[in-house]
Order: C-alpha cells, then sequence, then structure tokens
C-alpha cells in the first residue's frame, strides 16, 4: 500500500498527519544543527583550476562533525546516518547524482529548505522531462542517463508529444545559458590567469 502524499501546500495539522513526519522533524533538526555557522559543519568555497566551488565541504568534515557532535565512536554509525541524511534528500554530491556519502574529500552541498521532503515539493512531469533532456545534451560518462530514466524520458516522450518540441526547445536554452555563463566566466578570468603566472 502506497502512503498518501501530502498536497505542496498543506498545512502544519495535515503534515503532523503524515506517517514521515516525526522522521522529517528529527532528520531536519539534525540538518539545522549541520548549518549553523559557529559550530555546524564546516562550508567553505573551495578554488578549483580556474573556478570556484561555493557552498561545499567534504565527506570526511561531515563524518568527523556527526562523529564529534552525535558522540559515535562506530564509523559505520556515522556513515550510516550520513547516507540517510542524504537519502531523504537533505544533501547530495555535487560532481554526481549518487545519494550515498563517503568518508573522503568528496564536495557535498546541503539543500535548499524549500525541497526538503516535509514540503513535499514534487517536481512537475514538465520539469523532469526538462532535466532529463538537459542530462542527455550532456558529453560526461557520469552523467549518462540510468536506465529507469531512460524509461522515465521515453514516457514522457509519450505524454508530451506534442509539446516535445518545446521541452528540447527549454532544456536546449537552459543548457546554453549554463554554457554561455561558464563562457563569459572564462574569458574574464583568462587575461588575469596570464597576467599572474605568464609575465615576462
Amino acid at each position: 500500500m502506497a502512503l498518501p502524499r501530502l498536497r505542496a501546500n498543506a498545512s502544519i495539522e495535515e503534515r503532523m498527519v503524515h506517517p514521515n513526519h516525526m522522521i522529517y522533524q528529527k532528520l531536519e533538526n539534525l540538518v539545522q544543527t549541520m548549518l549553523d555557522p559557529e559550530n555546524g559543519v564546516p562550508i567553505k568555497t573551495v578554488k578549483s583550476f580556474l573556478t570556484k566551488i561555493p557552498s561545499v565541504f567534504t565527506g570526511q568534515d561531515l563524518i568527523a562533525w556527526i562523529m564529534k557532535n552525535m558522540n559515535m565512536t562506530d564509523l559505520a554509525d556515522a556513515l550510516h546516518l550520513s547516507h540517510l541524511i542524504a537519502s531523504h534528500g537533505y544533501l547530495f554530491q555535487i560532481d554526481d547524482h549518487v545519494l550515498t556519502v563517503k568518508n573522503d574529500g568528496t564536495f557535498y552541498r546541503f539543500q535548499t529548505p524549500y525541497f526538503w521532503p516535509s514540503n513535499c515539493w514534487e517536481p512537475e512531469n514538465m520539469d523532469y522531462a526538462v532535466y532529463l533532456c538537459k542530462r542527455t545534451m550532456q558529453n560526461k560518462a557520469h552523467l549518462e542517463l540510468e536506465d529507469f530514466e531512460a524509461e522515465n524520458l521515453a514516457k514522457l516522450q509519450k505524454m508530451f508529444s506534442r509539446k516535445w518540441e518545446f521541452v528540447f526547445m527549454q532544456a536546449e536554452a537552459q543548457y546554453r545559458y549554463l554554457f554561455f555563463i561558464h563562457f563569459l566566466f572564462y574569458i574574464t578570468t583568462l587575461p588575469f590567469f596570464y597576467s599572474q603566472y605568464f609575465i615576462v
């Protein structure tokens, strides 16, 4: 039997009745503690070659924070808790779409509270179709569609058969805009890079 989905604009009383309300409340209290600027997980902006990655933390930082502040002595327990937080959608890996946490230097970011499960935000089919189309446009091997995503894309293509050109054009426009922003960033930082490292 499937659990009932809450409406996106459900009242507080309706959310209190939801079966997962207690789980969401406990996880969100923990995540709010992790987001504390002074005692939380150290969130920083990381400089990479010609780019900056804002508001990220490493898996090591997260596991160390959990072990210290939750009084855990076993690494497996801390990893399990971090996997639960990630699988419920409160944090995500920035390089891949895998919902697990590794105890290494992999970068993660906390999800915006608007998209937390307690708000029961469920994407529209059109948004999901645009997202999958953008994923097919990227040439990165780790961003290829999984089997279930390819099946969902085929179903959405049938569902939006009359509007599919619009969906594809919207995905293409968003992808080009993102590419253009990256291009502008490289163009503006390239002279600075050359002036810093190749002074004759």
